[in-house]
């Protein structure tokens, strides 16, 4: 008779350890090396606000302060655990309790922490500017980081992966066009609608970071040199021709028909305006009018939108430019520049569709072909057509103002 091989305890518990420790390392490894690429690649400059006299500085992780004019390390190994006070003064920056005599000082964290300005945390480090009695903060952050910080703030965490693919991908084109077109500014982009809406750290999420990584490095190229990847949340039917809203040719921007968002909330809307607060609204605008007595269209764009606008006052009739009477009456109001007018009495009614200024990728759009498996290459095909998906080469140093390296 047989007896089954006798099995030692501690035989089978050193194994054991020793696959713990083995994948322990393996992790380790993996966290290095993923650290390691993720500090390659460019930096970019984004403006998080600008005319503060305050502002609210908070590094529980530890910090140094610069002094950027002289290179003077101010302090040192700071932690900062509750908020502190910085503002702008005659003389200089004010610390804190200290008085630099600085126009620009730069904050950096330790060991890899993060800094928390006005309540929400950046990677990278902060400089603060000085001018003309203001502050203005910019962070300086890996690209990568950067788009962590763009995603959430752009789309639904929850929306389709290869919709968040096609995000990612847009949103980085844009940044890198963005840096080869900054040159000596102090910022390449700013954290708002103007660039692209950024909440750094603080609004990092799982999904939409795993979209950053799956797409790191690549780009929209178009003749060979990064695509500008314009984008908006809406387009109500048919994106827009970049020509009409910016007088700039670019063949894969030229608009197309795009069936897609029908499902989003802002595909149709309606706005009603008194025609008290429309007179405020563009007598503060526009000399020479001081009351609003009728609005009326102009001629519209083959994607129909309007390319004017007339306003009629004091017996005259006055011409706008769509953008320029939306930006009067507010673009959270007026979405888009395809929309409709009726006077009732003394009130105006607004009805349109879409919402942003519909150059580039619908983004409802691109979520609505994500539902039905469309991969990000298709997706940005479809608003993009002409444009291929090219990489950056993660080597060297980058200088702004200049084309990126690209390859296949």
């Amino acid at each position: 008779m047989k007896y089954p091989p006798k099995i030692s305890v501690f035989g089978s518990l050193r194994t054991f350890q020793t696959l713990a420790v083995t994948g322990l390392v393996l992790i380790l490894i993996a966290l290095f090396f993923r650290g390691f690429s993720e500090q390659k690649g460019p930096e970019v400059r984004v403006l998080l606000s600008g005319d503060k006299t305050e502002l609210s500085v908070l590094a529980p992780e530890g910090c140094d302060v610069y002094d950027m004019e002289t290179s003077e390390h101010i302090k040192k190994n700071l932690k900062i655990l509750r908020p502190l006070r910085v503002a702008a003064s005659a003389r200089g920056i004010v610390f804190g309790e200290t008085l630099i005599r600085s126009r620009e000082i730069r904050i950096v964290p330790r060991g890899g922490g993060a800094i928390r300005l006005d309540g929400k945390e950046y990677r990278g480090t902060i400089q603060i500017y000085l001018e003309r009695g203001t502050l203005s903060a910019v962070n300086h952050v890996r690209l990568e980081y950067y788009l962590k910080g763009v995603l959430p703030r752009e789309v639904n965490q929850y929306w389709p992966f290869e919709t968040l693919k096609a995000q990612a991908i847009a949103s980085r084109s844009f940044a890198v066009y963005r840096l080869t077109r900054s040159g000596g500014e102090e910022y390449d982009l700013s954290a708002d609608t103007y660039s692209q809406v950024y909440g750094g750290k603080s609004v990092e999420r799982w999904r939409t970071d795993r979209a950053v990584e799956a797409t790191r490095g690549q780009v929209l190229v178009y003749k060979g040199r990064v695509f500008p990847a314009y984008f908006h949340s809406c387009c109500g039917g048919h994106t827009e021709d970049i020509e009409k809203v910016w007088g700039t040719r670019m063949d894969p921007l030229e608009g197309v028909k795009c069936p897609w968002c029908r499902w989003s909330p802002h595909f149709r809307w309606q706005t009603v305006i008194p025609g008290e607060k429309m007179s405020e609204k563009m007598s503060v605008a526009a000399r020479g009018i001081s009351r609003v007595d009728d609005i009326k269209a102009g001629k519209r764009d083959p994607s129909g939108r309007l390319e004017s606008v007339e306003v009629l006052s004091g017996g005259k009739w006055l011409k706008f430019n769509t953008s320029d009477f939306r930006k009067i009456a507010g673009p959270s109001v007026m979405k888009s520049a395809n929309f409709r007018i009726k006077k009732r009495r003394d009130r105006f009614l607004f009805s349109g569709s879409g919402w942003g200024h519909g150059v580039g990728m619908c983004q409802w759009g691109a979520f609505a072909q994500g539902l039905v498996w469309r991969r990000a290459e298709s997706i940005l095909r479809f608003y993009y057509p002409g444009t291929r998906i090219g990489k950056l080469r993660d080597a060297g140093r980058y200088d702004r103002g200049k084309t990126f390296a690209i390859s296949e």
